[in-house]
């Protein structure tokens, strides 16, 4: 089923019955999966997240290192008072030396497994704001597509207007319509007219706006996309817990957590092995080559730094759980909100549906009854006019239709429109 299978239907009189015909979309029309995949390639904002994650690639491998022994070499020259005959200067020393921590209170992997917990977040958020990307991109679409049914809509008017000012200045000449008849349809077309002026700025507005997502100077005409059905709540409340937004809050606490640890550990001892191996020394030590020991230091006072710090940390897990509760209940009410509006936009159409039906009658029988003399040319614009708002009205109710499910397959963080991410 079509968004739109009304077209321009508006005209309800036999004789113009080619202004019903609906319009068939051109081949070359943009689909919106398109306009998608546009944008992604144009989107800065995905860029900007994208290099955040190479970023936090980069902090892992930076933290990893220091899980690994560290190789350096060293060299050295003294020049000193000679106060005695033993003493040798200048003296240099060269050596290539070893050093690897065994324990730092597991400081060095935790903080690894936080800023692991740091890049799965932000590789989520980059999935989430893809997401939003698409939202986005389909609202402006749906705008350029609801522009484009009202002045289809409006420019059917026009013909019938037109007409009708035909047949009321032929009325006129013969007497048998009024002076004020006729200014009447003229006001009317006006209006029409108008409205139609009005239209074509929108949708320039709406070409620009999704020129400037999809970073495309020229935008075909919109594709329509098919009317969404009712398939109930339960199955994106379902999906609300997988939402990337909120799995990465759950990865920020992880991640704080971890932090907490790491600060708790700074009150162990650190052990650290240390060895060298000498290329040259003083005369005096010339036989010793190498030397290995071991190092322990254990944090007796630091100016409660530690514990400044393990607090510090734990106020942020605490306000990262905050912040994981608030998300997961807002993606509810999300869901919520998008599915009470798709059934409210479902529920009006349905209800326009017979309303078009019964105004498309109303005006087949107010032409009627204006030939016989029944009615006046007033209740025929009228009619006309009924026509046309109701068809305006549907159609929006369908646009809107489809942005409720967009919408709530967003919230859901569910793939929309058969996007393949």
């Amino acid at each position: 089923m079509r968004i739109f299978p009304l077209g321009i239907a508006l005209i309800v009189m036999p004789a113009l019955a080619a202004a019903q015909q609906v319009p068939v979309p051109p081949p070359s029309c943009l689909k919106l999966n398109d306009a998608f995949a546009s944008t992604l390639r144009r989107s800065e904002d995905l860029a900007r997240r994208g290099e955040t994650v190479e970023g936090l690639t980069a902090k892992i491998a930076e933290l990893s290192a220091n899980l690994r022994p560290g190789v350096n070499l060293t060299a050295s020259r003294t020049w000193e008072d000679k106060g005695t005959p033993s003493v040798q200067s200048p003296r240099g020393q060269a050596a290539i030396e070893i050093r690897q921590s065994l324990f730092s209170g597991m400081k060095d992997v935790l903080s690894v497994k936080a800023a692991r917990s740091q890049k799965e977040s932000a590789v989520l958020d980059l999935a989430r704001a893809r997401q939003l990307l698409y939202r986005d991109v389909a609202s402006a679409y749906l705008d350029l597509l609801s522009i484009g049914h009202e002045l289809d809509i409006r420019l059917a008017q026009i013909d019938i207007s037109r007409e009708r000012l035909k047949e009321l200045e032929t009325r006129e000449k013969i007497g048998r319509s009024r002076a004020s008849e006729l200014l009447a349809a003229r006001s009317q077309l006006a209006q029409d007219e108008a409205q139609i002026q009005n239209a074509i700025g929108l949708r320039k507005l709406y070409l620009r706006t999704l020129g400037f997502l999809t970073g495309a100077e020229e935008t075909g005409p919109a594709c329509e996309p098919p009317l969404p059905e009712d398939k109930g709540l339960a199955p994106y409340l379902a999906s609300a817990a997988q939402r990337p937004d909120v799995q990465a809050r759950h990865r920020d606490l992880a991640s704080y957590e971890f932090s907490v640890d790491a600060e708790k550990g700074l009150r162990w001892p650190s052990l650290d092995l240390g060895g060298d191996y000498y290329l040259k020394r003083p005369r005096t030590q010339e036989k010793i080559d190498w030397n290995i020991g071991l190092e322990v230091r254990l944090p007796l006072y630091s100016g409660g730094a530690i514990n400044a710090g393990i607090r510090a940390a734990e106020a942020l897990s605490r306000s990262a759980r905050q912040t994981l509760s608030l998300v997961v209940r807002q993606a509810e009410l999300d869901i919520k909100t998008a599915y009470d509006g798709l059934q409210t936009a479902l529920s009006v159409a349905v209800s326009l549906e017979k309303a078009l039906e019964l105004a498309q009658a109303n005006a087949e029988a107010q032409m009627a009854d204006y030939k016989l003399g029944l009615v006046t040319n007033l209740d025929v614009l009228t009619s006309l006019k009924t026509v046309q708002e109701t068809a305006l009205a549907l159609d929006n109710a369908r646009i809107d239709a489809v942005w409720a499910q967009t919408r709530l397959e967003t919230a859901a963080g569910q793939d929309t429109l058969e996007i393949k991410q």
